[in-house]
């Protein structure tokens, strides 16, 4: 896939198949071929070079809950401007 060009990559699934972490089952380049809203996790190609990657439904939304809540405690608020 050409430099700036966006794109996804389908790991497929480790649960119910003999696919290995890391496997590529599909590289879509155009924004119809972008997958609907089932949650399933696909890894959406910013850039090659640097290399820049969006995880999409990395975490269930109970995950990410759980994990905000266990960092609450410890977080605090930016000391510098944006």
């Amino acid at each position: 896939m050409p430099a700036g060009r966006a794109g996804r990559l389908d790991l497929g699934s480790l649960a119910g198949g003999a696919r290995s972490a890391g496997h590529l089952t599909r590289c879509a380049t155009t924004p119809s071929q972008q997958p609907s809203d089932d949650k399933k996790p696909w890894v959406q190609v910013l850039s090659w070079k640097p290399r820049a990657f969006v995880y999409h439904h990395f975490l269930s939304d109970a995950e990410a809950a759980h994990i905000i809540k266990l960092a609450a405690p410890q977080a605090s608020a930016a000391s510098h401007p944006l």
